[in-house]
């Protein structure tokens, strides 16, 4: 790469954002010799950059700082003024955004350590205000795959229907990158899907990038976004089962670490820089798992079973631990919530749904889980149910919703 690619002002120095964008976009191409040398002993290296800098053209410094207080761009010159070097990972983060900050994080356990509570401070930021319901099927006579895209305030208004998906599908997947709900693969008209069509709330308006096409056609899988990724695991693609794990940051999709098992209808979930998977089926049986990706140590390890096994379910993160709710197991639908403490390493069972159900949805949304749609073993429905844990994770209680303006099963949620 050229040097003349990062825009540089008229000084000495590099641009900043785009030095660590190309620091962090040579771990993505595979380059990992130098990168992962050099990771470790970079922000020293940086540090002595800033001083040399400084005693070499003090003057200039001070010029450069001060047009940078009205310039829109932060360069390399806002470090100097950087009191200790505990701040240079937030900088990293303020100046760089969530997608470079995140492979940055994910490519050693010194910058995991460093940017990883300002990414939770950054996730936590941003609020999670409208649930968005997409997708799905409705069982009548048949199955009928729907295309709606359904919204509604956590203020608890009513459903409004604010745009249709480019093609009705259900057993999708869906998650948020950079504001936009990408909602990947999926089945419709008898066959997995490896389109990814990318919504903006704001503008209710729809595209689909080809760069962002799945590398096979998916269903029944399952996705959680970390760090400025979308990671996406198992399903089934074309019958077979799969074990793929694999991420994209908005520009394409690589390998990470393939699954210990292959599986489908399994539920992802982030939460303290790692990702979790729990449940699923496969090879004829019902899986009673609880396995974690460290993006550094690119190990999955395995951990405490719940105490039900089940596929199909939903799970989400809220205050650092993982809610799991429904699915089914071979016999009803579940009713059962449980309820994972990874720093504790143990499982807790809650309330009750107060309607069992599987493939349903849930999300995250304020200091609640929405658990959404499903099947109840006799219909699709369309019954919305809030748990609220409270500040400090404490048991909690359901309550029923305003439920979705129609039935639905095998539908997405995201929270946005």
């Amino acid at each position: 790469m050229h040097l003349d690619t990062l825009e540089a002002p008229n000084s000495p120095f590099l641009n900043w954002p785009g030095l660590v964008r190309w620091l962090a976009s040579t771990r993505r191409s595979g380059k990992e010799g130098l990168f992962s040398w050099t990771c470790p002993w970079l922000p020293f290296a940086l540090l002595l950059l800033f001083r040399y800098g400084l005693r070499s053209s003090c003057q200039w410094g001070q010029r450069s700082i001060e047009s940078q207080e009205s310039a829109s761009k932060p360069t390399l010159a806002n470090l100097t003024g950087l009191a200790q070097f505990h701040d240079l990972p937030q900088e990293i983060l303020r100046v760089s955004g969530q997608v470079a900050a995140g492979r940055l994080a994910s490519s050693s356990r010194s910058w995991a350590e460093g940017l990883q509570p300002h990414l939770q401070r950054d996730r936590v930021r941003l609020s999670m205000l409208e649930i968005f319901y997409i997708g799905g099927r409705m069982l009548m006579e048949v199955h009928t795959a729907q295309d709606h895209v359904q919204r509604m305030h956590v203020n608890g208004e009513a459903w409004q229907q604010v745009s249709q998906l480019p093609g009705a599908r259900w057993a999708a997947a869906a998650a948020v990158l950079e504001q936009e709900i990408l909602v990947m693969g999926g089945y419709s008209d008898g066959q997995d899907l490896d389109v990814v069509d990318c919504f903006q709330p704001a503008q209710s308006t729809w595209r689909r990038p080809p760069e962002l096409k799945l590398t096979s056609p998916r269903s029944l899988f399952s996705a959680a976004a970390l760090d400025g990724r979308i990671y996406i695991v198992g399903g089934t693609s074309c019958g077979r089962e799969q074990d793929l794990c694999e991420r994209c940051d908005g520009v394409g999709w690589e390998s990470v670490l393939n699954l210990p098992l292959p599986r489908f209808g399994c539920s992802a979930v982030v939460t303290g820089g790692a990702l979790y998977t729990i449940g699923g089926f496969s090879r004829g049986l019902v899986l009673r798992c609880c396995e974690r990706l460290d993006p550094c140590a690119r190990a999955w390890r395995a951990l405490p079973s719940p105490t039900v096994a089940r596929w199909s379910a939903a799970a989400v993160t809220l205050h650092g631990r993982i809610y799991v709710c429904g699915g089914f197991n071979g016999g009803s639908p579940l009713d059962i919530v449980e309820r994972f403490s990874p720093s504790e390493e143990s499982w807790e069972v809650l309330p009750s749904l107060t309607t069992p159900r599987k493939h349903l949805a849930a999300v995250r949304a304020g200091d609640s889980v929405y658990v959404l749609g499903g099947f109840d073993g006799n219909a699709s429905t369309a019954a919305v149910e809030r748990f609220n844990s409270g500040a400090c994770g404490a048991t909690g209680t359901w309550e029923k919703m305003r439920p979705l303006p129609i039935e639905s099963e095998w539908g997405v949620a995201v929270a946005v």
